[in-house]
């Protein structure tokens, strides 16, 4: 039977382990750059670009696709789909630059320059596979990251479907606090004619900035 203190003894065993390969094999190695330099490109990118009028509200969807893409990697890592051999830090698993940086920016992107689902859906499909087509095959070449028994083009669609549903939560929510505001016919925020941002809002103001 396998005990707790069998599961703890393992867990310390792993932790020492993956310390040590840390030290020895990933920190400073040609992966290890590419991960710091990919993700200052990214973050600088997408600074310069941000609409910082709706920062909260692409933060927000950016946030949403985080917590998603967590959540797939943690299934995919216990799945042993795939794993990690250069991190960023000593952590396991270690998704930081995947889930926490590239994909939610890749999203906010796509997000910020699309103004219908259509367009959307064209948006985020370039952004996975600009993912999986290009990042993923550099990572597995500087041992970053390798795949067993997996097709990238499922991650290409978890992706997509995982934006999607973000897309529709933030519409929902910007529907719902311009219901409580009092805004006239707020479902023409759901329309695919209309990008969700808040600028409908900014339309209806008059000069002294008042609604």
């Amino acid at each position: 039977m396998v005990t707790d203190a069998m599961l703890l003894d393992a867990r310390i065993l792993f932790n020492q382990l993956s310390l040590q390969h840390y030290l020895q094999a990933e920190v400073f190695s040609r992966g290890w750059w590419f991960i710091v330099a990919m993700l200052l490109v990214l973050y600088y990118t997408w600074w310069r670009l941000l609409d910082k009028s709706r920062f909260m509200e692409i933060l927000l969807f950016g946030s949403f696709m985080a917590v998603s893409n967590a959540f797939m990697d943690n299934i995919g890592t216990s799945a042993s789909r795939w794993m990690y051999f250069t991190r960023l830090v000593p952590l396991s698993p270690g998704p930081f630059p995947i889930d926490y940086s590239v994909v939610p920016i890749l999203s906010m992107l796509a997000y910020q320059y699309t103004n219908s689902w259509r367009s959307f859906l064209v948006g985020i499909s370039i952004a996975s596979g600009l993912l999986t087509a290009i990042i993923f095959p550099i990572m597995t070449s500087l041992n970053i990251k390798h795949h067993y028994n997996f097709h990238l083009y499922t991650y290409f669609f978890m992706v997509v479907v995982a934006s999607l549903f973000a897309r529709y939560l933030i519409l929902a929510i910007i529907k719902r606090q311009l219901n409580e505001e009092g805004v006239e016919k707020p479902d023409r925020l759901l329309s695919p004619r209309l990008a969700p941002s808040m600028r409908p809002l900014d339309k209806e103001k008059e000069p002294d900035g008042q609604l």
